[in-house]
């Protein structure tokens, strides 16, 4: 990301029926501020389809090449932006969660599939892509609400499935994992203990281990500690606080303990960080 470049969020843009936006890449690219090349964080989802991309995107610190028929489901939590040497053609599916309220994707993860190699999976997507730009035209017409979010759902539960298929999973995600994970979505800015947890899930601390460790291999305070080290990265790259109150937003007491937590996990001090990751200045 070369540059200092505003920050961006997509939350300004007014939903029509249906919750969702069909945006595509050439008259984003055109506007005046291209929002597509600067840091975002949204209240909703996000799918890409790039029919054509070269370059390369970058989704909380971690980058990923483009290529031709690639598809990216993106979660409303992380933070990413389309690196300057990237070139796209095709179009971003913005949509509210509670389109899709089942499905566990949406649990804080990113996921992108190529489809060059697999042709009838593209021939699929294909016809689903066509279909979801189809309905978005016909938007206004309540009836057909509920079709497009019908083929909306169907696009992300065959990415959610090859997702899963290439993954090193122990075993399906149970119910009370999810529950786990969505608590920590909503409050794991101040909850970091595993006995908290517990008892809002209303299991033992054993039980809680052993389902968790079963699915993910980690610990629920592994787990607890992640979301909290992603979530201070992001605020610490894309946000106009300074470390005290990003301290108080993370829900420790003291910078001390703050600093002291994230340099045990990352390596260095969060002023540190920042100064490696953020264009912000900001007097600490």
């Amino acid at each position: 990301m070369s540059g200092c470049p505003p920050i961006v969020n997509y939350t300004q843009d007014k939903f029509p029926h249906g919750n969702v936006i069909v945006k595509h890449f050439d008259k984003l690219i055109k506007h005046p501020t291209p929002q597509l090349f600067t840091p975002h964080r949204g209240e909703f989802s996000k799918l890409f389809w790039l029919e054509k991309g070269s370059g390369g995107i970058n989704i909380d610190f971690v980058h990923y090449d483009l290529e031709d028929n690639q598809l990216f489901l993106i979660s409303q939590e992380p933070v990413y932006y389309f690196e300057d040497n990237t070139t796209i053609k095709g179009f971003v599916i913005l949509f509210k969660n509670e389109v899709l309220p089942q499905i566990e994707l949406f649990l804080n993860v990113q996921i992108s599939l190529g489809l060059s190699n697999n042709k009838e999976l593209e021939k699929v997507m294909d016809c689903l892509l066509y279909l979801v730009n189809y309905e978005f035209a016909l938007i206004d017409n309540p009836k057909r609400v509920s079709v497009l979010h019908y083929y909306l759902a169907s696009i992300v539960q065959l990415l959610v499935s090859e997702h899963k298929k290439s993954c090193d999973e122990i075993s399906p995600a149970s119910s009370l994992y999810v529950q786990f994970l969505e608590k920590i979505l909503l409050n794991g800015n101040q909850m970091k203990n595993v006995e908290d947890y517990a008892r809002m899930l209303n299991v033992s601390e054993e039980t809680l281990l052993k389902d968790v460790k079963n699915f993910s291999g980690k610990t629920p305070k592994n787990i607890i500690d992640q979301y909290v080290v992603l979530e201070a990265k992001r605020q610490l790259s894309f946000e106009f606080k300074s470390i005290k109150e990003i301290t108080h937003s993370l829900g420790f007491s003291y910078s001390s303990y703050f600093n002291k937590f994230f340099k045990k996990h990352v390596g260095i001090t969060p002023l540190s960080f920042r100064k490696l990751h953020s264009c912000i200045y900001i007097v600490n």
